[in-house]
């Protein structure tokens, strides 16, 4: 973070007479990402206590990451639910971390049964 902040102030400095700066809000968009996202990590620290909390966070992320994947390939899902997300909610990162977090599971949790974790590998396919 302390790097992102010195790079910004850095930045506002001109380099070159003829080269052009993006614009102060695109600059402030790019630092909060990375204040935010200290923050987040922060935050899920400290209000995340056990292993449980950690393990419903992660089935609901891939439950709900199903059901948005639902509104993708089936009409009648898609009409109902679809109006809830916002345009940008699904961006490639969200597939990476779903993709990620289901083959994780498939994978390493052995305490899940046979049909959940075919369910997980055929839902990744």
């Amino acid at each position: 973070m302390i790097a992102s902040l010195l790079a910004f102030g850095i930045g506002q400095l001109t380099w070159f007479y003829y080269a052009r700066q993006a614009p102060l809000f695109s600059q402030l968009g790019g630092l909060a990402l990375f204040i935010l996202s200290v923050g987040a990590y922060l935050f899920t620290a400290n209000v995340i206590r056990s292993i449980k909390q950690l393990k419903i966070l992660t089935w609901l992320f891939i439950v709900v990451g199903m059901l948005i994947v639902m509104t993708k390939i089936t009409p009648l899902i898609g009409g109902l639910i679809g109006g809830f997300l916002p345009d940008g909610a699904t961006g490639s990162l969200f597939w990476v971390w779903l993709i990620a977090m289901m083959y994780s599971q498939f994978l390493i949790n052995h305490n899940l049964g046979l049909p959940i974790r075919l369910g997980l590998l055929v839902s990744i396919a």
